[in-house]
Parts: C-alpha cells; sequence; structure tokens
C-alpha cells in the first residue's frame, strides 16, 4: 500500500464514505479509511466545519452559499464545485 501525505489547505471538501473518507481537493479525489468523526475532530483548527451528516468543508474554500427553500443550502467552492449542506448544519458555516 502507498501513502500519500496531503495539507489539510490541499483539501476543499470530505465526505463520509462507508467505513471511509473521500477528500477532495486539487489533488483529485482521495480514500482514507477513516471515520468522518474522527477527520472533523483532526481538522477542526485548521478550519474545516460540518455541513451535512457525511461531508465537511474547509471554510476557506467556499466562494457562496445559496440557501433553498427547504432551508438546506448550496455551497460553490472557489473550484467551482457544488455540494450540498443541511439546514441542521448551517450556523456551523
Amino acid at each position: 500500500s502507498q501513502t500519500s501525505w496531503i495539507k489539510p489547505d490541499e483539501i476543499d471538501w470530505i465526505e463520509a464514505a462507508g467505513n471511509y473518507v473521500e477528500l477532495h481537493g486539487k489533488f483529485g479525489n482521495m480514500l482514507a479509511r477513516r471515520t468522518l468523526t474522527d477527520v472533523e475532530d483532526q481538522l477542526r483548527l485548521q478550519g474545516f466545519v460540518r455541513v451535512h451528516r457525511s461531508r465537511l468543508v474547509r471554510k476557506a474554500s467556499i466562494s457562496t452559499m445559496e440557501t433553498r427553500q427547504s432551508g438546506d443550502f448550496e455551497i460553490v467552492l472557489r473550484s467551482g464545485e457544488r455540494i450540498i449542506g443541511s439546514r441542521r448544519y448551517r450556523g456551523n458555516v
């Protein structure tokens, strides 16, 4: 197995994928065998916040946010990528 080191500021957002998390950034996508809660605890001080039950976002990667009628919100990242946040976690951003 190969180990890759990624700096927190290279990651835009993270999504839970079963027993793994999928990291998203300029490097593309990468899987790591960790829980989302574990990663959240580790990266909180680097500006990552939970925006959905299964997603974390690095605040510095956010370009804009748009609220939907349901109260959920869409986050547009500086990369142009769009992800959905849950109204339950809106206060985190």
